[in-house]
């Protein structure tokens, strides 16, 4: 065939070029200005490419050949197809052979010299067509396998379509060919589009090369777009494109928002490898990153920061920027949590909301809306902190700031934090060890998930020390929280010692926590049931522990972590305390409210509670109103089996007790009527309305 001058081609005769194949002259070959235009489809090109002193060539060998004929293309390097091969080759086809001992004198000097006869433009458009078509084969894709091989194969491709073939239709051609195995041809198009933009190439062209090259980028992102089976390899497709190109932004950010998780993945991760290793773009990228780290979309939120904090904390300047804005962040949820509620039926405080300067408006938020905002808002620190856990003193900073909705938000958090950060952590120990007034709630989170995992020294160490500093402080009636978590290492008389700090806590869940921990038989202290149940009792008599409210909370927890526990509590630990008790000076507060709940639970000890009755009459228990008034109740519920003991009462301690429960003196005058030759003291039977 022959370049029309259209750019088209039309029919040669075969052979024409016989004699100029076959020239010996050393000539420089011809300039590459040739503009290319035979479609593919045409049928001359399978004619092209069946030509019969091309298809006698090898693939690889036809491709050396169209390498070392064309000016803008270098040959190929010795250690991966060497171009000798081939030149021997060509000569053995259409020239004499080549004397052997010339060749090793050649070789001896580092290179042959052979005459390559120059090729015409309508040689070389045979030759780049059919190379295009055998390169690009199945057949060739079989004979040249191997990573090296592969990579040979698409260079020459690439150089064929950027500097000859220059119509669409080789694009179309490639892109349908890459299609068919995006995993394995993918770089054909990287190749493609590198040398579009690298080869050497006249001035006036660049602008050309570009568009090209432009397009070429849309449309292999464009069929990737198409294809589930290449969002893997879309973040390395546009990290080796010499130039970024609008259009792969466009489709990350696509990719990060409307995508599945795999395809969202592949977008954050796209973004993630401009921003680490493409300078022209890092500012571009994370800017897309920060802004997807706070969305409102919970997938995207958590998938941005796994990507940001696992890679782009390493560099140093990005590190600086996504600290900033996390730290911006949080306190933006603590403006939040100090927002006014929208709804009435709310049950936040009004003490909880601190007040605003009056010029300042703020807008009224619902309970739910504010826990979103909150939550997508301290993601990203929470995040951050569990790489770099000195960012916690941040953390324990803002809480004190914040209102409780903050707080309960913060403590959602902890128990993943402290699980991704591990119990031997110097950093998180350091922050521990000075923790911020205000901070003290989530500090308390902190050592209860530690707890969980191990109570290690160290952990002991802190949380005691916490507790003597905030002992000292304005948090005294809350220091106790802090050994809650570790009360399981106290020894008794640590526990014995602050047992009522332990109580004075104003969570009931805590303290039931605490006296749970200590009645179990692998703890340091090791009570006994009947020494813990004395020692909770006797809390009444030390100064301070006398309040209403403290007497409710300590009958809540032995109710409940005591009288309950019938497999630790059994009817004989029960009366070892009850009888221990009796005899302490002065004697319990909570005494006969305890001696009635065990005869409520167990009936058959009735025999022994009028024993402990008849000690208390001996420790003059009327002394005590409370204690008193427990006494009657108790009287009142177990007739007639209290009614002997009721008879040893003095006269004016029996009036009293007849007057307070009316209900028990006709059957106590019953009583005494039938038991009147055992009662000597006339008074007795004076107040009773009995005659002697």
């Amino acid at each position: 065939p022959r370049l029309a001058s259209s750019g088209g081609v039309k029919r040669g005769r075969p052979g024409a070029d016989k004699e100029e194949l076959s020239s010996n002259k050393r000539v420089k070959p011809a300039p590459l200005d040739l503009d290319i235009k035979l479609p593919l489809s045409d049928p001359l090109f399978f004619k092209i490419i069946n030509h019969a002193r091309i298809k006698t060539l090898p693939p690889n060998w036809l491709a050396q050949l169209v390498v070392v004929s064309l000016e803008s293309v270098p040959s190929p390097t010795a250690d991966l197809l060497p171009a000798p091969s081939l030149l021997h080759h060509y000569i053995d086809l259409y020239h004499k052979p080549a004397d052997p001992r010339n060749l090793k004198k050649e070789k001896k000097k580092g290179g042959l010299d052979v005459r390559v006869p120059a090729l015409s433009a309508r040689q070389r458009c045979v030759l780049a067509y059919a190379s295009f078509g055998r390169v690009i084969s199945r057949k060739s894709e079989i004979f040249l396998a191997g990573p090296q091989a592969r990579k040979f194969r698409f260079s020459i491709i690439a150089k064929l379509a950027a500097n000859i073939l220059t119509d669409t239709e080789t694009d179309e051609i490639i892109l349908d060919y890459v299609a068919r195995d995006w995993k394995n041809r993918l770089p054909l198009a990287s190749e493609l589009a590198y040398t579009l933009l690298t080869a050497s190439q006249p001035e006036d062209a660049k602008d050309e090369r570009k568009r090209r090259y432009n397009r070429l980028c849309a449309l292999v992102l464009g069929r990737m777009v198409k294809s589930s089976s290449t969002d893997a390899l879309f973040p390395r497709f546009v990290l080796d494109l010499p130039v970024i190109p609008d259009i792969a932004i466009h489709l990350a950010k696509d990719y990060c928002e409307t995508g599945t998780k795999l395809r969202r993945w592949a977008g954050l991760e796209a973004l993630r490898d401009l921003a680490v290793l493409r300078l022209s773009h890092r500012w571009k990228a994370i800017g897309i990153l920060i802004e997807y780290m706070t969305a409102s979309n919970d997938d995207l939120r958590h998938d941005a920061i796994k990507v940001a904090v696992s890679s782009l904390l390493e560099i140093e300047s990005l590190r600086a920027l996504i600290y900033s804005h996390a730290h911006t962040q949080v306190e933006e949820a603590v403006k939040i949590s100090h927002q006014p509620i929208a709804d009435p039926k709310s049950k936040m405080k009004a003490k909880d909301i601190k007040p605003k300067p009056e010029d300042e408006k703020v807008q009224a938020i619902s309970p739910q809306e504010r826990s979103r905002l909150i939550k997508l808002k301290i993601d990203l620190e929470f995040a951050i902190c569990e790489k770099h856990p000195e960012e916690c003193k941040f953390l324990l900073e803002q809480s004190a700031k914040g209102t409780i909705p903050l707080r309960i938000a913060f403590g959602m958090k902890v128990k993943k934090l402290i699980r991704s950060i591990g119990i031997d952590n110097e950093k998180l120990y350091g922050v521990m060890k000075a923790c911020p007034e205000g901070g003290e709630d989530i500090m308390y989170l902190f050592i209860n998930e530690l707890a969980s995992i191990q109570i290690t020294p160290r952990l002991f160490q802190v949380a005691w020390g916490l507790f003597e500093w905030s002992k000292n402080s304005l948090y005294d009636f809350n220091c106790g929280r802090f050994l809650v978590p570790v009360i399981s290492a106290l020894n008794k008389g640590l526990v014995l010692r602050e047992l009522g700090r332990l109580l004075h806590l104003p969570s009931r869940k805590m303290a039931r926590r605490a006296i749970n921990a200590l009645s179990k038989a692998d703890t340091a202290s090791k009570f006994k049931p009947s020494e813990l149940l004395i020692a909770l009792h006797e809390l009444t008599s030390m100064q301070g522990n006398k309040s209403h409210s403290f007497l409710d909370m300590l009958r809540h927890v032995i109710h409940n972590e005591c009288l309950q526990r019938g497999d630790i509590y059994t009817q004989e630990e029960l009366a070892v305390a009850l009888s221990q008790m009796a005899s302490i000076s002065p004697i319990p507060k909570l005494y006969m409210w305890t001696l009635l709940q065990v005869l409520r639970k167990y009936p058959k000890t009735v025999g022994f509670a009028m024993q402990q009755l008849t000690t208390l009459i001996s420790r003059r228990v009327w002394e005590d109103a409370e204690l008193w008034i427990g006494f009657l109740k108790c009287a009142n519920e177990n007739q007639p089996k209290s009614f002997p003991v009721l008879l040893q009462l003095p006269p004016q301690q029996l009036q009293d007790a007849l007057s307070t429960h009316k209900s028990i003196r006709e059957p106590l005058r019953a009583f005494a009527e039938a038991n009147k030759a055992l009662l000597r003291r006339p008074k007795v039977l004076e107040i009773l309305g009995i005659q002697r």
